[in-house]
């Protein structure tokens, strides 16, 4: 089985490991979950259908109330153990605004039930890929070098943390609790590389996109001159397919909790805003954490 990789989002809290192969990925700024820790959490067999909590049209009105409803989600949806559930929550509680965004100030310029049913008009429905066998998640490999998914070393979070289709985005998420939630659920944060790749829809080689051991200029200079210009999405930029529409709250002059709302999108609301490995919203909605490799062991896979 592969590592697992998530992302994890932070503007409004992406990605864990494990270095043993195989290794998972995915998504908790939110961000994306990369890694499957080998003996964190029992490797799974068949899953079960995931158990969605509709969308009863009431939102919130306290912190703890927001946190109190979608870790009930979460233990729902995935099946995580208590033990799995009550380190996710320590982590929630020891932080004054890790959650959705502040309940006073987030308007969230879509609802949850609007997000089911527009990827039920788009035809998506729910399926667990084979490689990973882990709920959400999907290879990540070198596809044009041949790779096969059942090549993969690693397997990543299709959505934003918690990694739920139509969930509102984990935000206000430092690195480090970011990398904390990734191994709270038995994965780890990616890395820039892995992330890109789950972007581009294939992994290139480290060599082709790192001149490590040149300085930072010159590494960005010689990574821009090689690469090729795409989004997840295709080779011509449309950011209308996404998730950016959203916008600030009247007073909000800058960021911060108090007087700024985080009025994200739905996890996966926009289906034509995927990557082709089947990775949703790398661009728009929240930002997301990932660690930036700086030399060759930095490299997570």
């Amino acid at each position: 089985m592969p590592a697992l990789l998530a992302a994890v989002v932070s503007v409004a809290a992406n990605g864990c490991r494990d270095d043993d192969p195989p290794t998972v990925t995915g998504n908790p700024t939110t961000w994306k979950i990369l890694v499957w820790a080998a003996g964190s959490v029992p490797e799974p067999g068949k899953l079960a259908a995931p158990l969605v909590e509709q969308d009863d049209g009431k939102m919130p009105e306290t912190l703890k109330e927001q946190r109190d409803v979608l870790l009930r989600r979460m233990k729902g949806y995935f099946g995580y153990t208590d033990e799995t559930m009550s380190a996710v929550r320590q982590l929630f509680e020891a932080s004054p605004i890790l959650g959705q965004g502040n309940p006073v100030e987030t308007k969230h310029p879509m609802t949850r039930a609007e997000c089911f049913r527009i990827r039920k008009e788009a035809g998506l429905s729910h399926v667990d890929d084979p490689v990973c066998k882990l709920r959400n998640m999907v290879p990540l490999y070198k596809a044009k070098a041949g790779e096969k998914p059942e090549d993969a070393r690693v397997c990543v979070d299709q959505y934003e943390f918690p990694n739920m289709p139509c969930e509102y985005p984990v935000v206000h998420v430092t690195t480090r609790e970011a990398a904390l939630l990734c191994k709270a659920t038995g994965k780890r944060l990616c890395d820039a590389h892995e992330w890109e790749g789950a972007c581009a829809g294939y992994l290139r080689d480290p060599k082709d996109e790192y001149a490590f051991g040149r300085s930072r200029r010159d590494m960005k200079s010689i990574h821009n001159n090689n690469r090729e210009v795409l989004w997840a999405y295709g080779k011509e930029k449309n950011h209308a397919l996404c998730g950016t529409g959203s916008t600030k709250n009247k007073d909000c002059h800058g960021g911060g909790y108090r007087k700024c709302g985080s009025n994200t999108y739905p996890a996966g609301a926009f289906p034509k805003c995927v990557s082709p490995l089947g990775v949703f919203d790398q661009h728009g909605n929240a930002a997301e954490h990932m660690n930036y490799p700086m030399k060759p062991d930095q490299l997570a896979s």
